[in-house]
């Protein structure tokens, strides 16, 4: 197999296995376009160290700063590839989430009663939920309080002035449900909510 990449017709499996072929060198002169072409963020900042006597190579992925994020030590020639996106607060390394999942509230009246929350996201069969973001507004003002399924646990409550939409601050990778088949639910002050959420099902 060629190692040279064709953006227009290679798959992510099929680049995968030709930058696995590549060089260290080589290695970190592609990653940041091939991160790039294939939505891989956000962008690392790549070091080389090398064995002086060519027996061990050892790729060092870095972040902004410089401090060393991974390393990868191979044979020149065979190397292993390591794509990560975001480092958790436990230190492990996950993948960054992007919504492609779109739920409107029109008009949807709530209520004070978390027992009585109104669903406003129920993902596919067997899947969670994983709330990113959402755009708020209540007709009268008072308190929105989401909770992960009907009178489950509280995730967040907001307070809002009448009429005024509220936009939820960047949530990184968010807040995934606890449970499958649970949905996301709403209630707090008794009006009626307007708005959408986003996220993912996983």
């Amino acid at each position: 197999m060629s190692s040279a990449i064709n953006y227009d017709t290679d798959s992510i499996a099929v680049v995968c296995s030709k930058l696995g072929t590549m060089g260290p060198q080589e290695l970190v002169a592609v990653l940041p376009q091939v991160m790039k072409r294939y939505g891989i963020r956000p962008q690392l900042n790549f070091g080389y160290s090398g064995d002086p006597t060519g027996l061990a190579q050892q790729t060092v992925l870095k972040d902004g700063v410089g401090s060393a994020l991974a390393a990868v030590v191979g044979v020149p020639g065979n190397n292993a590839l390591i794509t990560t996106s975001s480092v958790g607060s436990g230190g492990a390394f996950t993948v960054l989430r992007v919504a492609d999942v779109f739920k409107d509230i029109p008009a949807t009246a709530i209520v004070v009663n978390a027992a009585a929350g109104v669903s406003i996201w129920t993902p596919a069969a067997g899947k969670k939920f994983r709330l990113l973001g959402g755009i708020f507004s209540l007709v009268a003002a008072g308190l929105l309080i989401l909770g992960d399924g009907i009178g489950g646990v509280e995730l967040l409550r907001v307070a809002l002035a009448a009429g005024i939409s509220i936009v939820l601050p960047a949530m990184g990778n968010g807040i995934l449900s606890a449970a499958a088949n649970n949905a996301l639910s709403a209630y707090g002050t008794a009006t009626n909510l307007n708005g959408v959420v986003f996220g993912t099902e996983e």
